[in-house]
């Protein structure tokens, strides 16, 4: 196409296209909040149901009174622990959202030990996961006694003599449905002897909870890892554990996607006016409105086939329709070499730039770098434009005589 040199009035017609777009994303940005997201939100209280919300199991503490007086002597820790956990992530999809549930094996075995010189009443308490969440293989047993009834409240309380200056092992095993993560909690004060706990997971990709302690062991084995708390004798460790793999939450990336459509879109018109301007390309205005629907496709075709899709799968298939769009209807307006360049911006900005959304944390990296590219890649493409030539200012031309000549105001 021949071209007629821009004008600053067609540059403005642009910038109110690109908000008219800009509208209808943030109108899809809501759409899809309220219609999928707050929904599928809505199922997690079914999946907690069904699954318990996430684990915790508190250490146990023991108070200890006198056989003989009955008198209250102190509080008792644990002087060794050794817990084993086991973890099985099973998700459950509710909707649009991927829930992070399992299944937690826990056998935990408490040494008492007896420090006065008089036989003492041990009365522990043990606080697991309670009426929240389902419980199954409970039995907890102190030498020849033993409780297999799993207690609807969470709070495990069994009583033993304990001689003086011996000890008594409890044994304490149950399994468990979780969601999100499990933490084991040392309690008021952080205190521990001897304590041991191994986690094992069939997962690598995992996080560490706020406010709790790092692992002082880590092994993986293909898809399974297993971590070590190992702690002699330790105050101020308030908690230990993890939080199980994070799924792409399709609902949100849908709907981020769209709010952040219109800046994509603006960085892709900046390079097609810019690579216009250079080629001799004539885009009228109504070419910018047809490539913005096809732009715009992209995230209403992902939003509404990520209900019935993989979530990956729907970007793809959103993703090429989009692309084919433009790149035929660019083909066809300005021919073939205009049409690469635009092409590849579109993967780009569009294509690339939606992409990052599946990375949290990423999409501002990614947004920076490719603002600077951009800028680089205008300043060097049109150092070269005069662009009092390439751009009409649409300005009157000056009057008869009037050259060189000064106006006294």
């Amino acid at each position: 196409m021949k071209t007629n040199p821009w004008s600053i009035s067609r540059l403005i017609i642009l910038v109110f296209i690109l908000g008219g777009i800009s509208f209808l994303w943030l109108l899809l940005g809501g759409t899809v909040s309220g219609r999928a997201v707050t929904a599928s939100y809505a199922l997690a209280a079914k999946v907690e149901g069904n699954w318990g919300p996430p684990l915790q199991h508190h250490h146990p503490r023991a108070s200890v009174s006198s056989l003989s007086t009955r008198e209250s002597l102190d509080q008792l820790l644990p002087s060794a622990s050794e817990i084993g956990v086991s973890l099985n992530f099973l998700p459950q999809r509710k909707g649009l959202i991927t829930h992070r549930t399992f299944i937690a094996s826990v056998s935990g075995t408490y040494t008492w030990r007896n420090p006065h010189p008089v036989d003492v009443k041990v009365d522990t308490e043990i606080m697991i996961p309670g009426d929240t969440t389902r419980i199954e293989q409970f039995k907890t047993t102190v030498e020849d006694l033993t409780l297999d009834e799993a207690p609807s409240d969470g709070r495990v309380n069994i009583s033993f003599t304990l001689p003086a200056r011996a000890e008594k092992k409890m044994l304490i095993q149950y399994k468990a449905n979780g969601k999100d993560s499990w933490i084991y909690r040392l309690g008021s004060g952080g205190k521990a002897r001897n304590f041991t706990l191994r986690l094992d997971a069939d997962f690598t990709d995992f996080n560490i909870p706020e406010n709790t302690e790092s692992p002082t062991g880590r092994k993986s084995a293909g898809q399974a890892s297993q971590l070590t708390w190992t702690f002699e004798n330790v105050t101020g460790v308030e908690a230990v554990g993890l939080e199980v793999p994070a799924y792409v939450d399709a609902a949100r990336v849908a709907a981020r996607m769209s709010f952040f459509g219109p800046l994509s879109l603006g960085l892709f018109f900046i390079v097609l006016v810019i690579a216009a301007i250079r080629m001799g390309v004539n885009l009228h205005p109504m070419h910018f409105v047809l490539l913005g629907a096809a732009c715009f496709a992209f995230q209403l075709l992902f939003a509404y086939s990520v209900d019935v899709l993989p979530v990956l799968f729907a970007f793809a298939v959103a993703a090429a329709t989009s692309t084919w769009l433009v790149w035929l209807y660019l083909k066809l307006v300005a021919g073939s070499a205009f049409a690469r360049i635009a092409l590849t911006s579109m993967l780009a900005y569009v294509i690339l730039f939606n992409a990052t959304f599946f990375f949290d944390g990423y999409t501002g990296l990614t947004l920076t770098v490719m603002g600077v590219i951009t800028l680089g890649l205008i300043m060097t493409g049109t150092a070269r434009i005069d662009w009092s030539k390439a751009i009409r200012t649409n300005l009157p031309p000056p009057l008869p005589g009037a050259e060189g000549k000064t106006v006294t105001v």
